[in-house]
């Protein structure tokens, strides 16, 4: 499976990345991105299975790139050391997240839903988190 890992602290993108790489014969790590214009810019041109994806990235946030793709044909993860009301917007659309720091456990688990999830329904789910985040945003 081919993925791609957006975020802000490169520490989180190698220690992702080794684990990735030590435990999963399976997985292509195309590149990685720092910030949100470059994760875009990666994503359209190497065109992953999979993205992790960081939600708090100084001042941008990793909503601020499903915003700017016209659209999401791959299967979105979000790494975040925060566990807030967003993320429950996130469960509630069936993405997927994991908490900081990642584990060999919670990987197994995550690439198991991925791979009995059509990639065809992302751009739905990420259409509901919007509406989501939105509406629980306002109460």
């Amino acid at each position: 499976m081919e993925v791609f890992i957006v975020d802000d602290e490169q520490r989180a993108i190698d220690s992702l990345s080794k684990l990735l790489n030590t435990n999963f014969d399976d997985i292509n790590i195309l590149g990685s991105a720092n910030t949100i214009a470059d994760a875009q810019k990666g994503i359209l041109e190497t065109k992953p299975k999979l993205v992790f994806l960081d939600i708090e990235m100084g001042p941008e946030s990793g909503f601020n790139l499903l915003e700017n793709m016209d659209s999401i044909d791959f299967h979105i993860v979000f790494v975040t050391a925060y566990e807030e009301f967003a993320l429950k917007a996130i469960k509630f659309s069936a993405l997927d997240y994991i908490i900081k720091p990642v584990s060999i456990s919670d990987l197994k688990q995550m690439f198991q839903k991925v791979e009995s999830n059509s990639v065809k329904q992302e751009d739905l789910k990420v259409k509901y988190l919007f509406s989501n985040f939105l509406t629980q945003n306002k109460s």
